[in-house]
């Protein structure tokens, strides 16, 4: 943890450069430091919050992570494919358009084959399968895949 012990004498620019450099530090950590770190409540003590929340000092309570964030104290972002709420929502896209909070930013023409919709949520139903689910399977529904039909 990082203290700043401070005189009141006259400090150079150099110094004054340094002080900021380490209170930045400080306050950035290390990316373990930050998800290890111990929060206080407004009394001084030692609030705990469970892993998918984390303490809002403001409030004094705790809240729920931000879409797109997990784990304690909401340090960890969402890995594709996950998204949403605690990354419990899958993109059904490629990479590049999977946005960690919302989900699929494509519009219907880059889903992957078999969904279909916003964000690209939707599963073809039986019979239908492929892009925008607008082919039809012949076989029935334990034989019909939703990206390529009937196998």
């Amino acid at each position: 943890m990082c203290r700043c012990v401070c005189s009141h004498q006259t400090m150079l620019p150099r110094e004054l450069f340094l002080i900021a450099t380490i209170l930045a530090v400080c306050d950035i950590g290390s990316s373990r430091e930050a998800y290890n770190r111990t929060m206080y409540n407004a009394t001084g003590e030692t609030q705990k919050c469970s892993s998918g929340y984390y303490y809002d000092g403001s409030s004094d309570e705790c809240k729920e992570c931000p879409l797109g964030f997990t784990g304690k104290n909401c340090f960890l972002k969402c890995r594709y494919p996950s998204y949403g709420k605690l990354c419990q929502s899958e993109c059904n896209c490629l990479k590049e358009h999977c946005n960690f909070s919302t989900g699929c930013d494509v519009d219907q023409n880059e889903c992957f084959l078999g969904f279909t919709g916003i964000n690209c949520s939707m599963e073809c139903r039986y019979p239908a399968y492929g892009k925008h689910c607008q082919r039809e399977c012949n076989c029935s529904e334990e034989y019909c895949n939703l990206a390529t039909g009937c196998v």
